[in-house]
């Protein structure tokens, strides 16, 4: 018997102005490293199955997708499947915070969509963590599994989670699953699964999967920047019995809910880092996050708040710092290294989140913005950030480029050649997943928020359809009570 595989993979910031086009998506099978996929594929070989691989649509985080770029994803899924004819499974790698230009719930759809064409046949389908698990979705997905790390690191984990229960059933083993919704959006900069409160929730997750007591878990913290009717954070375990299930899955959202307050960064303002800085004899540098600003949570990565304060004040101080700007990197192009201009930096693609900075700068180099990833993730994979330059202005040395990707990778500034080590700032436009790496370069690692479109400021965001009421951070989890949060399923 086949399987079909197939992905669309994008994560939607409903605050963002720039929408996801076709061309913006295209198939990424993991270079070097092994992604979900790859899990699904391994997992059926070794089961007998044997995998016929569909369309694969990847993008950066965004704005809203065009929702002709969903509806031709869905139709060559379509084809694709008539052509096979009887398959036993279909397994998708989705993102699980998906908007179109039409629809809230993309990822709900898709299933949809393939499993009906199917015949019904189970649906295994692996997610990022910050997947808002719908009605639709889990009414339809047969087998949801999230990445359980964050920063994260098991994209090849989950695709075999996913499989695993889909093998299971397909095996006639009896399965059940609970889903727990918790209420709240939390920004993506306050919390790991490596620690704090949120950490002490997975460790209690993970315990209960050491202990054989459930087949599988995921905790969910919604990606908080998606503005649609229907969004929360959630608990998914599935077991041999549906009290089990249950049981395990209340305890877990409990937890969550019971962490909200607590999941939110400790931010600093730019003259608080400049002091910082300053303040420093250990020859390394201040690390800051400027997650607000972070094209991986789909805002436009074109501030230059950081940027204008370091010029205006801390005017000493070695510093890198990178900016989405198009017309600023062609104006290095036609500059030529070594060559000085007045160059206009900023606020290019989200003007309504920075103004830009004008300031002479010179130019130190010029590149096709081609460069390999260190991991830990997605380490060997080739990345293209388009046309990239790196001017300095002052002490600043500042990397312009297209569009940058997976910016909390540390390649992203040193192949470029400019190494974090040797600076007294250095600015990461990332959340969290940046600590990963960047880390082993400092220790000393803050926030900033500088109001973009994933500021961790979400009250202050102009929600038009988000059910504020009855969510955290508009009201408190204080009365919230996992059992009529709680829907079940025997699969």
């Amino acid at each position: 018997m086949k399987v079909f595989v197939c992905e669309f993979s994008q994560e939607t910031n409903s605050f963002c102005p720039v929408i996801s086009v076709r061309e913006d998506f295209s198939e990424w099978d993991g270079g070097g490293t092994k992604k979900e996929i790859h899990g699904f594929t391994d997992v059926m070989t070794e089961n007998g199955y044997e995998v016929v691989k569909g369309p694969m649509y990847r993008a950066q985080a965004s704005g809203p997708v065009k929702q002709e770029v969903v509806d031709q994803f869905i139709a060559e899924s379509i084809e694709q499947l008539n052509a096979i004819g009887e398959v036993a499974a279909v397994c998708i790698e989705l993102h699980g915070s998906t908007q179109s230009t039409e629809s809230d719930n993309v990822c709900a759809d898709i299933v949809v969509a393939l499993k009906e064409v199917a015949g019904g046949v189970p649906v295994a389908i692996a997610l990022d963590l910050h997947a808002n698990i719908t009605d639709k979705l889990y009414e339809n997905a047969d087998f949801i599994s999230t990445y359980q790390t964050y920063p994260h690191r098991d994209a090849y984990e989950t695709g075999r989670r996913s499989a695993e229960l889909c093998v299971r059933k397909l095996k006639g083993e009896p399965i059940y699953s609970a889903r727990v919704k918790v209420p709240m959006i939390v920004p993506a900069s306050g919390y790991t699964t490596e620690g704090g409160a949120f950490g002490k929730v997975v460790d209690q997750a993970r315990a209960l999967l050491a202990a054989g007591e459930i087949y599988d878990y995921s905790t969910c913290v919604v990606q908080p920047w998606l503005d649609v009717y229907e969004c929360d954070s959630a608990v998914l375990v599935y077991a041999a019995d549906q009290e089990t299930a249950v049981r395990h899955a209340q305890s877990l959202g409990q937890g969550m809910a019971a962490c909200s307050t607590e999941m939110h960064p400790e931010v600093s303002t730019v003259d608080e880092i400049i002091d910082r800085a300053r303040a420093k004899t250990d020859g390394k540098p201040v690390i800051v996050s400027d997650f607000s600003d972070s094209p991986n949570a789909g805002a436009a990565g074109d501030n230059v708040d950081i940027l204008a304060g370091l010029l205006e004040r801390g005017s000493e101080l070695k510093a890198a710092v990178i900016v989405n700007d198009v017309a600023a990197t062609d104006a290095a192009f036609a500059c030529g290294v070594g060559n000085k201009a007045t160059f206009r930096i900023g606020g290019t693609l989200a003007p309504h989140y920075s103004k830009p900075v004008e300031a002479e700068g010179i130019v130190r180099s010029l590149h096709d913005g081609k460069y390999i990833l260190g991991g830990p993730m997605m380490r060997g994979v080739e990345m293209d950030i388009g046309r990239a330059a790196v001017i300095t202005v002052g002490n600043v040395d500042v990397l312009l480029c297209y569009a940058m990707r997976i910016t909390g990778d540390i390649q992203l500034y040193r192949h470029f050649g400019i190494e974090p080590g040797f600076y007294q700032v250095v600015v990461v436009k990332a959340n969290t997943s940046f600590k990963a790496v960047y880390s082993a370069v400092s220790e000393d690692i803050v926030s900033c928020d500088t109001g973009c479109a994933s500021t961790a400021d979400l009250a202050s965001l102009p929600w038009q359809h988000l059910p504020k009421a009855g969510m955290f951070p508009f009201v408190s989890l204080d009365g919230y009570r996992a059992e009529e949060h709680t829907a079940m399923r025997q699969l």
